[in-house]
């Protein structure tokens, strides 16, 4: 089931791609692709878009019927977000862990937990982007230091393919 955040999640992503502008119905023809919309009619599918990009206010407008522009370039836009201690202190370990294992050196510190950057955002997105990219159906833990070496000798896998290629080199 679709969902305006779905839709405006689709848009966003329209305009990040580099698209400057939006047609509604051939916005509409791409969610068709992507998502089962037969439940619904071509008006309800419009008030859908409609309704989400409304939500994305601010960012697009409505220039004239069914198109909508980007108000200003989307890599000018930034968030601000409030992130707890333990989050904090998850995502250094992530990102150190995966870095130290890589380069073999337990005294690289690249990660701050006081001090998270978008940078840091930025490599944990590229590293699960990778594992999604190379996703095997058997768990994997960056962060489990016990793993079960009786499974490594059968297994054929390079660990460091869950490894993004920026932290490799």
């Amino acid at each position: 089931m679709i969902t305006i955040q779905h839709i405006k999640t689709e848009a966003f992503n329209h305009f990040v791609s580099g698209e400057t502008s939006l047609k509604v119905e051939q916005f509409i023809k791409k969610l068709e692709q992507k998502f089962d919309l037969s439940a619904f009619g071509q008006q309800e599918k419009y008030n859908l878009v409609y309704s989400a990009l409304k939500s994305l206010d601010g960012i697009c407008t409505c220039l004239a019927q069914d198109h909508y522009v980007l108000i200003k370039p989307i890599s000018t836009y930034s968030q601000t977000i409030e992130i707890e201690g333990d989050m904090a202190v998850l995502i250094s370990n992530v990102i150190n862990t995966a870095v130290q294992r890589l380069r073999g050196d337990d005294s690289l510190t690249l990660t701050d937990p006081l001090n998270i950057t978008s940078e840091d955002i930025h490599s944990l997105a590229l590293m699960a982007q990778q594992t999604l990219q190379n996703y095997n159906p058997e768990p994997v833990s960056l962060l489990d230091e016990d793993d079960d070496k009786e499974d490594e000798d059968d297994d054929d896998s390079d660990s460091n393919d869950l490894i993004p290629p920026f932290l490799k080199g």
